[in-house]
């Protein structure tokens, strides 16, 4: 194990020990999740294997964005890191993919040990059945896929990872995603 590694691994179970909080780069504290354990996330060509698809645990949307919001009253204003739980739920194209710069994505993604680190560089909008909308940071190659085959307003079951909770909800890292034909 490489001395750095070894330093940070240290500081974050002191981190987690002492039950302090570190501040994402938004400015919002988060609230480090006690889970241990490095996390593999599959890659988007895995994920599009529907064998691969039975680990993700189907949710309802709205009733997965409302238990959230609840969850994070009792968080005073942070953001509880997750252990990347893989979801997965059907909503609307609210806005294609758009590239931005995310920094957040990657600390919450290396507090929760996650490896490899996915390349995340997009974030899109998508609308639940009861017209609530959350914005999604979505993995490369699953941006470029759902903006060739994807179009605003469609339905699609989508594939991700709960990452962290927040004043709004789950924040959501899509891998993959199934277009629902009407």
């Amino acid at each position: 194990m490489c001395f750095e590694f070894k330093k940070m691994f240290l500081f974050l179970m002191l981190l987690i020990s002492v039950g302090c909080f570190i501040t994402g780069c938004d400015g919002e504290k988060s609230a480090v999740a006690t889970q241990s354990n490095a996390v593999q996330t599959p890659t988007p060509s895995a994920v599009q294997n529907k064998a691969e698809h039975s680990e993700f645990k189907a949710v309802e949307l709205d009733r997965f964005i409302e238990q959230e919001k609840e969850a994070a009253l009792k968080l005073d204003g942070k953001k509880l890191i997750k252990r990347a739980d893989p979801v997965r739920f059907v909503a609307s194209v609210k806005q294609l993919p758009k590239q931005k710069k995310l920094t957040y994505i990657y600390t919450a993604l290396e507090v929760a040990k996650i490896s490899p680190l996915p390349n995340v560089e997009h974030q899109m909008f998508i609308e639940s059945k009861d017209g609530q909308i959350i914005s999604v940071y979505v993995e490369k190659q699953a941006a470029t896929r759902l903006s060739q085959e994807l179009t605003d307003g469609q339905e699609a079951e989508f594939f991700g990872y709960h990452v962290y909770t927040y004043k709004r909800g789950p924040a959501i890292l899509l891998a993959d995603f199934a277009p629902i034909s009407k």
